[in-house]
C-alpha cells in the first residue's frame, strides 16, 4: 500500500517538474519585436503603396489585406505608421493621421 502510494505521488509530481525544468534549462525567452512604428510627411499614396518622408530619407510601405487606414489620407499630412516587416517588405498593420 506505501509503495502504491509513492508511485502515485511520483506520478503526480514527475510530469510537472519535467515543465519546470524545460524552462529553467532553455534560460531566458527570447522576445522579438515584430511590429514597428515611425512618424513622418505623405509623400504618394495610392491603395498600394504609401511613401513618406521620414528623419531617416523617403521610406515605401505596402498596404496588405489586413492593413487598417484610419481615414482619408494625402500628401503633406503627418502620419502615424505600425507596420511589420516580411520579406515583401514593410507591410502596413495601422496607419492614422497624427493629430496636433
Amino acid at each position: 500500500m506505501r509503495q502504491l502510494v509513492i508511485v502515485c505521488l511520483l506520478g503526480l509530481l514527475l510530469p510537472q517538474t519535467g515543465c519546470i525544468w524545460k524552462l529553467w534549462s532553455k534560460g531566458d525567452i527570447p522576445v522579438e519585436k515584430i511590429d514597428f512604428d515611425v512618424y513622418g510627411t505623405v509623400e504618394t499614396i495610392n491603395p498600394d503603396i504609401l511613401t513618406l518622408r521620414t528623419r531617416e530619407g523617403s521610406t515605401t510601405f505596402l498596404f496588405g489585406p489586413a492593413s487598417v487606414k484610419g481615414g482619408e489620407l494625402e500628401p503633406g499630412q503627418t502620419v502615424h505608421v505600425f507596420y511589420r516587416k516580411q520579406e515583401s517588405g514593410s507591410i502596413i498593420t495601422l496607419v492614422v493621421r497624427k493629430v496636433k
